[in-house]
């Protein structure tokens, strides 16, 4: 299935979407990484874009950790400036899951979000096991997200998709 993006509606033009299998890849269609482009982890909140204060990190990732803690499911937050050599946030996903060794997580789901870039990515399918529904990342990622991107509310934005992530993921 072909990834779906959807531009904003305004002058924004941030792009959201999700892909159906972002951190899987059989060998045909393995996005090949490129060390360099991908930094390495620091945890379920990633912002290696500058976008969060600390405190709204900690935030984030309290919030990830307590459903982490209900239900064994995991969540992370990525935020970069450049998707590097790649093509589109789902190349890059790939390759960062690939990189992360995130391809075998019994149940996982990204939010990759670039502000310079005006882009979001839902990844909600990692290691062949569907998460949440394709229709519900789109839901969120739009509906939800989106419009406080477009008012350049990024950690209000990432705290109601988290919210709606394990709304909807958690039950």
């Amino acid at each position: 299935m072909k990834p779906l993006a959807l531009p904003l509606v305004a002058s924004l033009l941030l792009v959201s979407g999700a892909c159906q299998q972002p951190f899987t890849a059989s060998d045909e269609n393995e996005v090949p990484v490129v060390a360099s482009a991908i930094p390495e982890p620091r945890g379920r909140v990633n912002d290696y874009e500058g976008v969060l204060t600390e405190e709204e990190e900690n935030e984030l990732a309290a919030i990830i950790e307590a459903f982490e803690e209900r239900t064994g499911n995991k969540i992370l937050v990525i935020t970069i400036r450049s998707r590097g050599p790649y093509e589109s946030l789902q190349d890059y996903s790939s390759a960062l899951g690939q990189a992360w060794n995130l391809r075998n997580d019994t149940n996982a789901i990204a939010i990759v979000l670039s502000r310079n870039l005006r882009e979001v990515w839902v990844a909600y399918e990692i290691g062949g096991r569907t998460t949440i529904s394709e229709l519900e990342a789109l839901r969120i990622a739009d509906n939800v997200m989106v419009p406080y991107f477009a008012d350049n509310r990024y950690f209000t934005g990432l705290r109601q998709g988290l919210i709606e992530i394990t709304g909807s993921w958690g039950q």
